[in-house]
């Protein structure tokens, strides 16, 4: 099984844990055996969010043990043309397009590849990750349901 992670899921742990270095150990391990990645635009996006925070620092910390850094511009530019409201019009770094972007790619090899996220809820601005996820019919979980099945203690 593959996953891919968005920032509020990465977020949601270091703040919602008890634990969030044995977590994010866990999902260290994950990211380096090549079952766990993120896109490079979550990086920027948590450097600009939530900078020195421990999800942020984590990410950091494991991007160059990743297997997959993100998906190519031709993805990207489907995934911008053919989902609405996936971006926010005022943040033009936010990484949802971008999270899409490399659960497509990923999954064309990995059809049981999975998005862990926490953006359940519309904004204001653009649509929840989740939402998306359903409409392309890319699975998605929410962090506790994903711990349980990775054998993670939550919280």
């Amino acid at each position: 099984m593959k996953w891919t992670i968005d920032g509020s899921a990465i977020n949601w742990i270091a703040g919602q844990s008890t634990n969030f270095n044995a977590a994010f150990g866990a999902m260290t391990k994950l990211v380096a055996d090549g079952d766990l990645s993120f896109c490079d635009e979550l990086v920027d996006e948590l450097h600009r969010t939530a900078e020195n925070e421990p999800g942020a620092l984590w990410a950091n910390t494991v991007k160059d043990q990743r297997h997959h850094t993100g998906a190519g511009m031709a993805t990207l530019g489907w995934v911008m043309r053919n989902v609405a409201e996936i971006q926010d019009p005022e943040d033009k770094f936010d990484a949802a397009p971008h999270v899409i972007a490399q659960a497509r790619a990923l999954a064309a090899d990995h059809p049981s590849l999975t998005v862990v996220t926490e953006d359940v809820l519309v904004k204001p601005t653009r649509r929840a990750l989740s939402d998306v996820c359903d409409e392309l019919g890319i699975p998605w979980l929410r962090v506790p349901a994903w711990m349980a099945a990775r054998g993670v203690a939550w919280p």
